[in-house]
This record gives structure tokens, sequence and C-alpha cells, in this order.
């Protein structure tokens, strides 16, 4: 697999380590409300512009729809992380049981799985 350099992706390098070191620092405070799913937000975050950088930098259309569908998985879950730091900040914690958690990720996770067998039903990218 190839890269090849452009200047948009030194922006995104520096959201890479800023991103880790929120993770974590709201690691160290995660007895706080809603500083855990922070936590989860800003490592989401950091993994969702490494994989953007590596796809601008892909050469290639193979290389640069293998980085987009990987970067999807923080594409996917960060609303679903953001809800739970709403509900764990606001007091409202016993809403958040595993089963609704659970259900919470049903929809991610079939979008997921629609994009990444999108080439048997073209649902996601038709070109």
């Amino acid at each position: 697999m190839r890269f090849e350099f452009t200047p948009s992706l030194l922006l995104l390098a520096a959201v890479v380590p800023l991103s880790l070191g929120l993770t974590w620092h709201a690691w160290r405070n995660r007895s706080l409300p809603g500083a855990l799913p922070f936590a989860v937000i800003a490592a989401l975050a950091a993994y969702w512009s490494l994989t953007d950088a590596l796809e601008l930098a892909a050469v290639g259309l193979r290389a640069k729809l293998l980085w987009a569908d990987l970067e999807y998985v923080a594409i996917a879950f960060i609303p679903v992380v953001l809800l739970v730091m709403a509900l764990d900040y606001t007091g409202r914690q016993s809403w958040l049981t595993r089963r609704n958690l659970l259900l919470l990720c049903v929809i991610p996770l079939v979008s997921l799985v629609f994009l990444w067998t999108n080439s048997l039903h073209q649902l996601m990218r038709s070109e």
C-alpha cells in the first residue's frame, strides 16, 4: 500500500496526539460524571483522524475504500457515546443498563455491516 503526502495531513496529524492527551486526562478523572464516555469519544476522535489521514494519503481506490471503511467505526459510534456521556453527566445513570447500551449499538453495527458488505448490495456507495 502506497501513501503520498498532502498538506492537509498536518492538521489531522495534530489532532491525534491532542485527542490522546484528552483521553488520558479524562481517564485519570473517570470518577467525574461524563468523564469516562468523554475518554471514549476522545479515543474515537484520535482513531477517526488517524484513519482519515491514512485515507487521504493512500494511493488508489482500493486503499482509500479500505481506510474509509475502517474510519466509519468511529463515525458510527461517536453519536452513541455522546448520548451516553450526556446521560451520565446529567445524572441519568439508571438509564444506562447493559440492555439499553446494547440496543443503542444496534444501528451503528448494522451500518457497519452494510458498509463492509457494500459490494454485495450497493446500499452505502454506488460508485
